[in-house]
């Protein structure tokens, strides 16, 4: 048997999101006929995880990774798979495939699949004698460490559709924008764009992967049916990718199903005619990344998006009457407080919903080699320093004097956050944005969460 575990993410009043990647995962060796489970610690817990791990004695157990606090419940259950099991560990995701050779350090861990793995778990239980004949994967034979072949493209157009029936979805049902039941699915996988802070650069090779569109049809009937749903957030890191075509046949399909959605968008991909169809298609919220109102910062981190085309992207949306919000960033390698200033000024020009946070250098990207090579960052050397890695911290990599600095972080990752998307919703009369913000507040406030 085969337990895949998505770990408790230990990141306070986040919403909780269905461990989409390994339902995915999960896909392949369910059709092959393998007994599959997965559990998501974000519902159950860790006494609960840990009970079910016991329980069922697996043959293989496979954690999902991300850089940050969630690797120190992945390390914990992956000891006690090991005191309590003779399952073999894997972990897989973004963190094991982008730092694995210091992953396998971990005695606790077995096996590393890097990149996809969507016919790994397969190819494993079919070769669990013969591991070497495995593609994209990194195991322990005796005291050496041996990596195999890289996997091949996936041919995405023959995967599966995503087995929603193996969770439970009702729990993931969340109110967005103006839709009161959603969910997540993914319609792509990776970017071709090139921003040198993202991990998607180097996790994808800079190539973007779209799903079948009729097998998407047929998830989008699915968890519509199932779950009773009146929106669908698409969460993939680049909706449009490299077929806007694409990109428009999917809205008219969820528009045909009567189906408010939100997405992703980069803002070199859009113009008025392609947001006039989305918002005849059902549009109802759209996050831009503008990441700076410096040029200068736009050219070093390979944005590809001018400051001209982000007041037009956004007048537009406003023109239309899309709800969307825009992402700002800041400490970036060389930044100066003339930059930080350039980015408030086009924060308040646009008077739009904004959040800002500090760069975070993670693994692998190109501007984490950049930060590490200039001596602006100093890599944990372990698996159990990275988990310190929060993503409210600031590693004072920039230019910006380190007291000014600690102020901007302290102001963008509270106050200054709430209260001028407060001010923003009272300039644009925006009632239900207000009523959203308060209710989700107080709904931190009585779990005892922050609220970002």
């Amino acid at each position: 048997m085969i337990l895949l575990i998505q770990p408790p993410a230990l990141v306070k009043g986040r919403e909780i999101a269905p461990p989409l990647g390994l339902m995915k995962i999960a896909a392949i060796p369910l059709i092959k006929g393998l007994q599959i489970k997965i559990l998501d610690g974000n519902l159950l817990g860790m006494y609960e995880l840990k009970k079910e791990i016991r329980d069922l004695n697996p043959d293989y157990v496979g954690f999902s990774t991300m850089t940050g606090p969630m690797l120190l419940n992945v390390l914990e259950l992956s000891k006690f798979t090991k005191e309590n099991t003779m399952a073999k560990v894997i972990w897989g995701g973004i963190h094991a495939s982008l730092l694995p050779y210091q992953v396998m350090k971990e005695n606790c861990v077995d096996i590393v699949v890097k990149g996809h793995g969507y016919y790994t778990l397969y190819n494993l239980h079919k070769n669990k004698k013969h591991l070497e004949r495995v593609k994209g994967i990194i195991f322990k034979k005796g005291r050496r460490v041996v990596t195999t072949p890289p996997e091949e493209d996936v041919d995405y157009d023959s995967l599966p559709m995503t087995p929603w029936h193996m969770v439970n979805g009702n729990a993931y049902v969340s109110e967005w924008a103006d839709a009161k039941r959603t969910l997540p699915i993914m319609t792509s996988l990776g970017c071709p764009y090139r921003c040198t802070f993202c991990y998607v650069h180097k996790f994808f090779n800079r190539k973007w992967y779209p799903f079948n569109f009729n097998t998407l049809k047929k998830e989008i009937d699915y968890v519509k049916k199932h779950y009773n749903l009146e929106g669908i957030r698409i969460n993939s890191d680049n909706f449009i990718g490299t077929d806007v075509n694409r990109a428009i046949k999917i809205t008219e399909y969820l528009k045909k199903r009567k189906l408010r959605w939100s997405c992703l968008l980069r803002m070199n991909q859009v113009n008025e005619r392609i947001l006039k169809t989305f918002k005849e298609n059902g549009c109802n919220y759209i996050f831009y990344g503008i990441e700076s109102g410096s040029e200068r910062i736009l050219k070093l981190i390979n944005k590809d998006v001018s400051i001209a085309q982000a007041k037009n992207v956004i007048k537009i949306t406003k023109k239309l009457r899309i709800r969307h919000a825009v992402g700002f960033m800041y400490d970036f390698p060389t930044e100066t407080m003339e930059d930080v200033k350039q980015t408030m000024k086009l924060v308040n020009e646009l008077n739009t919903y904004s959040m800002l946070s500090a760069f975070q250098p993670f693994p692998d990207s190109p501007l984490y080699d950049y930060c590490v090579k200039h001596g602006l960052f100093k890599p944990p050397k372990t698996t159990i320093g990275w988990a310190n890695f929060k993503y409210v911290n600031v590693h004072n990599i920039s230019q910006i004097p380190p007291k000014e600095l600690e102020t901007l972080n302290k102001k963008f990752n509270s106050t200054y956050n709430i209260f001028f998307n407060v001010k923003v919703a009272l300039t644009n009369l925006d009632f239900q944005m207000l009523w959203s913000m308060g209710m989700h507040f107080f709904r931190s406030l009585k779990k005892g969460e922050e609220y970002f």
